[in-house]
């Protein structure tokens, strides 16, 4: 990929944004009220020395509307930390939520506020104004005080309070975006290299799918559709209980279309000042439904994409889950020609090297940050690694003759997909995770690589539009198998019926089978298997989480299920399905691992080598005692007995006709490496890797060299 040219106050420079290791500078109460420049200047060099070239400001005052008095001091010390980290040859980009301010209407409103504040090393009382402005309705710009610029609730009619015990701001309010832009120009002055305006989302009430009915909101829904908003109360309840009909269907629509032109609008601010913001930007979680329409999909500047593994989630039980987003994320970097990376909160060496580990095995870059503290040493040795093996390790290429088709339409308009197509996804998804058969995602966008691969599943597309359809009917004749499951292409791209007669012209078959019935019908060269009901319905493993903002939280301990040996038996069995479902099988094959080891498969960037990601997770998914589960639980890794496990590899394309000239294991902990004995089998087709397990404790990378 090209790098990046960017503009700011200082001047134009350029990076490579693989090159960019990321970490987490926290300015709280230290760095605000007591840090002097030379302090700052220690925290900036501890950053560099441990390989950063990158930080993303994270602050107590992330909710920086309940901070408007206090924004002239803000932008002081920001702009001591921007000084300090470019001492030090690190660039900064500064992160706030764009909307969020706190909401004070209870006891427990205001328990939220002091915990949150308390994680994140700051207090209540250093900021005399904060309860005040959570309690009252302060002015913030001209006469415009917030409940004039804040998200209304559809049903209610009036402001709710989100998930967040808080206030929302509106993004097609006129008001709040003449007071957040003239704002960003404050942040801009700092000499920040780049911009993360966090949460442009409609949070403004619970469910999160009522908002926003503001006046602003009404008048532009109106003017861009042919429909208006319904009043409050049975009216709205109506209106969304009916989510096929053409009034819903624009609403949804034009509430992701002004989320994108809101950021839209912010490059275009910054742009007319003169500057080119660096722009790293993330989402929780894709593979759902998206009723607060987050538009990471087309943002229109995005220069990393990462996937943020939640600060409440129970790293060592959740991972299976944040696995199969980020395997979304890779997509989207892989489109974007940007590098994906994935966000955990870890705070012990043992769950940081996990979810190092994690990144490296999914092909990602690894950001962490330990909630409201500033960098330590525990990342040394593992940036240092990824050093080392930089060309194995960055931009690496995603190998897989299986993807799960993921259309962004369909996750923005398909009433079932929480109950159906996100299940299906995650399930299986998670089976071939579980089980070693390697998988990618095929992004709607970037159609034209199905080539790539010799079977595509479509977990209930329901919305599909007639060009998607005819790209697989195409990529079927040529020779590949779909599995077309569900209702996929039952509706357009609108979101409207298609009848099974329109489907089936689409397709170029005589009918659509029925419901329930699971039939293969050979279509030119290959085929497509019909299956509408049966397997998908295998419960995926989402993630267990206990919030780390409450004081006793260490103490606690919630009930999660381990991962049982009839939940694990039907994974299994699916996994074996999908497999038999490919030809030949899995690209990498690996039967005789132990349980919990996985490995996966990538080619380096140069093309020079195939690479090998071992990871042992053996036993993560374990209760250690019946009280439940606690961030506490420490990651097991259990050491393994002797035993050489045979590593097959496919391999694809021009390999097979290459000299592999050796394989070595290199571990992060280790200065040296380990020859492993590798053979070519199957007329050159095969690579067959051995690998005694027991030298592996947390995670192996292999390389296997070609010329």
């Amino acid at each position: 990929m090209k790098n990046l040219v960017y503009k700011t106050a200082l001047g134009s420079s350029s990076i490579d944004p693989w090159e960019t290791q990321f970490a987490f500078f926290w300015y709280n109460d230290e760095e605000i009220f007591h840090d002097s420049e030379k302090d700052l200047e220690i925290k900036a060099e501890r950053f560099a020395e441990s390989g950063v070239n990158h930080v993303i400001t994270f602050s107590c005052t992330h909710f920086r509307w309940s901070f408007h008095a206090y924004w002239d001091l803000l932008n002081e010390t920001l702009t001591k930390v921007v000084d300090a980290c470019h001492k030090h040859g690190m660039l900064v980009t500064e992160h706030h939520s764009s909307e969020l301010s706190h909401y004070i209407g209870s006891d427990e409103d205001l328990a939220y506020l002091k915990d949150i504040l308390r994680v994140r090393q700051s207090r209540v009382e250093s900021w005399p104004e904060i309860i005040a402005s959570a309690k009252g309705d302060p002015v913030l710009i001209d006469d415009i005080k917030r409940s004039e610029m804040i998200q209304i609730d559809g049903f209610a009619g009036e402001f709710r309070p989100n998930g967040y015990h808080g206030y929302s701001m509106c993004f097609n309010n006129p008001h709040y975006r003449r007071a957040y832009f003239k704002y960003l120009e404050s942040v801009y002055a700092t000499g920040v290299d780049g911009i993360m305006t966090d949460d442009v989302q409609w949070i403004g009430g619970n469910p999160y799918g009522n908002a926003c009915s503001c006046q602003y909101c009404r008048q532009r829904f109106a003017e861009s559709t042919d429909f208006e908003l319904p009043g409050k109360g049975d009216a709205w309840l109506r209106f969304v209980e009916n989510p096929k009909s053409p009034a819903y269907l624009a609403w949804l629509d034009f509430r992701f279309r002004t989320v994108e032109e809101f950021h839209i609008a912010v490059k275009e601010h910054y742009e007319g000042l003169g500057f080119r913001l660096l722009r790293p930007n993330y989402c929780s979680s894709v593979l759902n439904s998206n009723p607060s329409a987050y538009a990471l999909d087309t943002l229109p500047e995005l220069d990393w994409v990462f996937q943020e593994s939640c600060y409440s989630t129970i790293i060592r039980y959740s991972w299976p889950r944040w696995a199969v987003e980020e395997g979304h994320r890779y997509a989207l970097g892989r489109m974007r020609d940007i590098p994906p990376m994935v966000m955990f909160y870890p705070d012990r060496p043992d769950t940081t090297f996990f979810c190092w580990a994690l990144a490296m095995s999914w092909g990602a870059k690894y950001l962490g940050t330990d909630e409201g503290k500033n960098a330590d040493e525990t990342e040394k040795m593992l940036r240092q690694f990824e050093e080392r093996h930089q060309r194995l390790l960055q931009n690496p290429k995603k190998i897989s003759k299986l993807a799960f088709y993921d259309a962004k339409r369909n996750r923005e308009l398909y009433q079932n997909y929480d109950t159906s197509t996100g299940v299906w996804t995650t399930s299986w998804a998670q089976a071939c995770l579980l089980n070693n058969v390697s998988f990618d995602f095929l992004l709607t966008n970037e159609r034209e690589r199905i080539e790539n691969y010799d079977l595509i599943i479509l977990p209930d597309i329901a919305v599909l539009s007639d060009d998607e359809i005819e790209v697989f009917r195409q990529f079927v004749v040529n020779g590949g198998t779909i599995i077309w499951g569900g209702k996929s292409g039952s509706l357009n791209s609108e979101g409207m019926d298609r009848s099974d007669h329109e489907l089936a012209l689409l397709l170029g078959v005589t009918e659509i089978p029925k419901e329930c019935e699971n039939q293969s019908i050979s279509l030119g060269k290959g085929t497509i298997v019909f299956l509408p009901d049966g397997l998908e319905k295998t419960t995926p493993l989402n993630g267990v989480n206990l919030m780390r903002f409450d004081a006793d939280a260490k103490e606690k301990r919630v009930p999660y299920d381990s991962f049982s040996v009839a939940h694990q038996k039907q994974f299994n069995d699916l996994a074996r399905y999908i497999e038999s479902m490919i030809p030949g099988g899995s690209r990498l094959r690996a039967p005789d691992l132990p349980e919990g080891v996985l490995v996966s498969l990538f080619v380096s960037h140069d093309e020079s080598s195939l690479v090998i990601h071992v990871l042992n997770v053996s036993e993560t998914l374990e209760v250690p005692i019946p009280e439940g589960v606690n961030h506490e639980d420490r990651i097991p890794y259990p050491e393994f007995s002797t035993q050489v496990i045979d590593l097959e590899v496919e391999l694809p394309g021009r390999w097979s006709n290459c000299q592999l000239i050796n394989a070595s294991a290199y571990q992060p902990d280790r200065s040296d490496f380990v020859t492993l004995t590798v053979v070519k089998d199957d007329g050159g087709q095969k690579a067959i890797v051995k690998f005694d397990i027991e030298d592996l404790r947390e995670y192996t990378l292999i390389e296997l060299n070609f010329v």
